[in-house]
């Protein structure tokens, strides 16, 4: 798995991906960035929403918190974990390389949750493997989700 960081802090690679997909770094996505800062392992748009709201922005509406996460799932900056309907925050420290896979592992039994992003030398043969199944596909990114037990869980069974 990639260790290096070269592209700091959550807040920094949101406000890079923006203006690299031509977007305004307004002062309520800013907010959210900052917020998203202190959230740690998975979240709802709910526990976003409390969370600004806690730190007193009471003036965030939910549908305000609602397009945020929906924008940072397209900048790839969170990922959605489909069974809890809950979100993570990307840890990849190399958002700036122009193709990934995330490999995202739900524990069935406690629900945690952890994403690490794929060394690449194995990105690179995820991307050739796509493109024999379908040549007429792109793929410009890839989220793997892993169901099953972490290692905690293991060894309470």
């Amino acid at each position: 798995m990639i260790e290096q960081d070269c592209c700091h802090s959550f807040s920094s690679r949101y406000v890079d991906k923006l203006r690299e997909h031509g977007n305004r770094l307004t002062k309520t996505r800013k907010l959210v960035a900052n917020c998203l800062e202190t959230i740690e392992g998975p979240f709802s748009t709910k526990d976003l929403h409390q969370s600004l709201i806690n730190q007193g922005h009471e003036n965030f509406d939910f549908a305000t918190v609602y397009r945020n996460i929906q924008t940072l799932a397209q900048l790839e900056l969170i990922h959605s974990i489909p069974k809890t309907g809950r979100y993570i925050k990307c840890n990849s420290k190399h958002s700036c390389l122009p193709k990934s896979v995330h490999v995202i592992y739900r524990c069935d039994r406690c629900e945690s949750v952890n994403e690490e992003q794929l060394d690449q030398d194995l990105v690179g043969s995820i991307y050739f493997m796509t493109k024999q199944m379908n040549d007429n596909f792109e793929a410009k990114g890839v989220v793997l989700e892993l169901s099953g037990q972490c290692s905690d869980c293991k060894t309470l069974s």
